[in-house]
């Protein structure tokens, strides 16, 4: 910086922060006078540096990032449980294959829809049972109750029901099944079309038709064929019967699958004695009462919840 920075320096300087002339002038001096008397030494205080940089080095530590034990032990026990998690979900996909089963209620039926369109009604406390793979390679269910059936058509593929001895082989139609475990007679009977039933043991298939009915004792080892024109078998399905002509036992035997009753009849009813009406679920008060005006000298007692003691003949 020349004189005349100098001054221009100082005039600024002290106009703008109120620093007397005097003060400027020995700073000046002074800076001056270290940039003539200092020489920088760069060999020493390359060598101060490169000494600091040692002595820092020897001292550092080095901290090894290695785990404790007890991090490490956890790891293993997650990975471990995760690893059984896979095979748990695995395992529970592969039961999910086998047999898929529908339980009706005690109290309540339970109507349902299969794979292939086909519609099923089970009875109180009935078990249908099936693969996973029904309606896949063939339709194949398994019976223990009752069961109304409304098959879809595929004639490629029949339908066939195990019920106890029984075996219902159909295409498609609508039949009524009951087989029980704790009952002795499994029955099958037709609504509409016709099924094919083989008997386990009993020989060749036989071949029923709408209003045909089969009767397999399985105590006695006994098929009865029957024909039922009222749908006694599948009242509890319907719920309606229509008696046309029918004899006071026959009425009073679909009465109780209608209603879910038992009727105690104690007298002996002539087999001329026939009676025309139609009952309705629900109605059992009403259905009794259509058949004291038919029979005015028959009487109704009921005994139990369920149980209703029957006297007196309906025709004299």
């Amino acid at each position: 910086m020349d004189s005349k920075d100098k001054k221009s320096w100082q005039n600024g300087s002290s106009s703008q922060n109120g620093i007397s002339d005097g003060v400027l002038k020995r700073l000046w001096d002074a800076s001056e006078n270290y940039k003539q008397g200092y020489q920088p030494d760069v060999a020493a205080g390359l060598h101060a540096f490169k000494q600091r940089m040692a002595q820092e080095s020897g001292e550092a530590q080095v901290v090894p990032m290695r785990p404790k034990r007890g991090y490490l032990l956890r790891i293993a026990a997650g990975l471990a449980i995760l690893a059984i998690g896979v095979l748990v979900f695995k395992n529970q996909l592969a039961s999910s294959d086998g047999p898929q089963a529908i339980h009706a209620p005690t109290d309540s039926t339970l109507e349902k829809t299969l794979a292939d369109g086909s519609q099923i009604e089970l009875n109180k406390s009935s078990v249908l049972s099936f693969d996973d793979e029904f309606a896949q390679q063939e339709r194949r269910v398994k019976l223990a109750g009752e069961a109304f059936f409304d098959v879809k058509r595929d004639e490629t593929k029949p339908f066939i029901i195990e019920a106890a001895e029984a075996k219902i082989t159909v295409l498609g139609t609508a039949f009524n099944v009951r087989a029980y475990p704790n009952e002795a007679v499994v029955e099958v009977y037709v609504t509409e079309g016709s099924v094919s039933v083989e008997i386990a043991g009993a020989g060749k298939p036989m071949q029923l038709s709408k209003g045909d009915q089969l009767k397999f004792d399985r105590k006695a080892s006994k098929i009865e064929l029957l024909v039922d024109d009222a749908g006694i078998p599948a009242a509890w399905h319907s719920g309606v019967l229509s008696f046309k002509g029918k004899p006071i036992p026959v009425v009073l035997k679909g009465m109780e699958r209608l209603y879910g009753v038992n009727f105690d009849l104690k007298t002996n009813q002539p087999s001329d004695c026939l009676q025309t009406l139609t009952v309705q679920e629900g109605e059992l008060e009403e259905a009794i009462q259509a058949l004291r005006l038919s029979c005015p000298n028959m009487r109704f007692e009921k005994a139990a919840d369920n149980n209703y003691s029957v006297t007196g003949a309906c025709c004299q």
